[in-house]
């Protein structure tokens, strides 16, 4: 955890997509892969800076921030040990600012 502390020797929160290349497909994360090791590179490979974030310890929140080919995409927004309040402040006044997103497909139900 020292070490992803030191990410933010200079800056206070690190925005980032939380995905590597849009949604995965079904059936991407390989089911007969079981030990931690194996998920760690499959959930690594799909979405590295959650790994990072979960890995180093680091608080962090993912929000939706847009559209890529049809499909909803978001945003992380991680910072150093104990700044949870702040993440939460930061990524309401961001959120704000986010585009509406109007999900093309119903979901449950709901138009």
């Amino acid at each position: 955890t020292y070490q992803a502390d030191q990410l933010f020797d200079d800056v206070d929160a690190i925005l980032c997509p939380v995905l590597a290349d849009g949604p995965p497909r079904i059936g991407a994360l390989d089911p007969n892969q079981t030990t931690p090791e194996e998920r760690f590179e499959q959930m690594e490979a799909i979405a590295p800076n959650v790994a990072l974030a979960n890995a180093g310890g680091l608080p962090a929140i993912a929000m939706p921030f847009g559209m890529m080919e049809d499909m909803p995409f978001g945003v992380q927004l991680f910072g150093p040990q104990g700044a949870d309040e702040d993440l939460l402040a930061v990524s309401a006044a961001f959120q704000a600012a986010a585009p509406t997103l109007a999900f093309p497909h119903p979901i449950a139900g709901l138009s």
